[in-house]
C-alpha cells in the first residue's frame, strides 16, 4: 500500500526535538514516529468516542431510572404499612393475652413481607444493570 496522500505539519523546536530524538533512539524516521503517535492518538479517540452516549440513550437511562425510583418509592411506602401493622399486631398481642389471634393473618403478612422482599430484589438487580451500563 503506497503512501501518496501527504500532510504538512508545522511543529515548535521543542516538539520537533523530541520526534528527532524519539526517531532516532528506535531507529525510525521523523515520518513513521508521527504515524505511530498519530495512529495511537486516533486510536485512543475512538475508543472514548465509543464510550458516549448518545442523547437517545442518556434520556432513556434517566427514564429507566426515574421508573426505579419511582418503584422503590412504592415499595418503601408498602414496606412502612406492613411494618406498621406488626407492630400493632405485637402491641395487641404483648397486651391481651388471653386475646384470640388468627395465624392467617400473620400468614397473610408474611406472604406480603415475601413479595416485597422479591420486588425489592428485581429493583436491586435492574439498578445494577443500568449502573453496569455506565461502566
Amino acid at each position: 500500500m503506497g503512501k501518496d496522500n501527504r500532510i504538512t505539519i508545522r511543529l515548535d523546536d521543542e516538539t520537533f526535538k523530541e520526534v528527532s530524538s524519539i526517531a532516532e533512539d528506535l531507529q525510525m524516521n521523523k515520518s513513521e514516529v508521527l504515524r505511530l503517535a498519530l495512529f495511537s492518538e486516533l486510536k485512543k479517540m475512538s475508543d472514548r468516542k465509543n464510550k458516549y452516549m448518545s442523547l437517545d440513550e442518556r434520556t432513556k437511562l434517566i427514564e429507566a431510572l426515574q421508573d426505579l425510583i419511582n418503584a422503590m418509592n412504592n415499595l418503601t411506602t408498602q414496606i412502612i404499612g406492613t411494618g406498621t401493622n406488626i407492630n400493632q399486631i405485637a402491641k395487641k398481642l404483648n397486651t391481651n393475652h388471653q386475646g384470640t389471634f388468627n395465624a392467617e393473618v400473620l400468614d397473610d403478612i408474611l406472604e406480603e413481607l415475601e413479595i416485597f422482599t422479591d420486588n425489592h430484589e428485581e429493583i436491586r438487580e435492574e439498578v445494577n444493570d443500568l449502573w453496569q451500563s455506565f461502566v
